[in-house]
């Protein structure tokens, strides 16, 4: 007879998918936007459209950046306590020229917790089902 434990701690994390609807002027690029998606982190960055004035796109910056939060999530759990510490890191590992805003969003794996850090005029908002307790 075999006996399977199952854990009884709490694993949050997002069921989450990703759809970019660029402006229909900004199509044929892909846009000018970014996002990250992983089990326990969501990043967006939104290029600053002012860059094309010097023939910069400003979808390079803002895609790198949120490739940068992708890789650097997968090598380490603890950016998902510190959001702040991971767009400094994605940022500094960014060398393509332009800047975005950018928003991350964490969800603690055992805890009712979210973290957040938001840089530039873009912002994010959470919902729930009236009545739904996170604990």
């Amino acid at each position: 007879m075999s006996v399977e434990l199952v854990s009884k701690s709490k694993v949050n994390s997002f069921n989450a998918g990703l759809h970019m609807q660029p402006h229909f002027q900004k199509v044929a690029k892909g846009g000018e936007d970014a996002a990250s998606v992983s089990e326990n982190v969501l990043a967006v960055a939104d290029g600053v459209g002012g860059w094309a004035e010097s023939g910069i796109d400003p979808a390079i910056f803002s895609k790198r950046l949120c490739k940068n939060i992708d890789e650097l999530v997968k090598k380490s759990e603890n950016y998902v306590y510190d959001p702040k510490r991971l767009i400094i890191d994605a940022v500094s590992q960014n060398h393509e020229t332009g800047s975005s805003t950018c928003v991350v969003v964490a969800l603690d794996k055992n805890k009712p917790l979210i973290y957040t850090a938001n840089i530039g005029d873009s912002g994010y908002m959470l919902l729930r089902k009236s009545g739904l307790d996170l604990i």
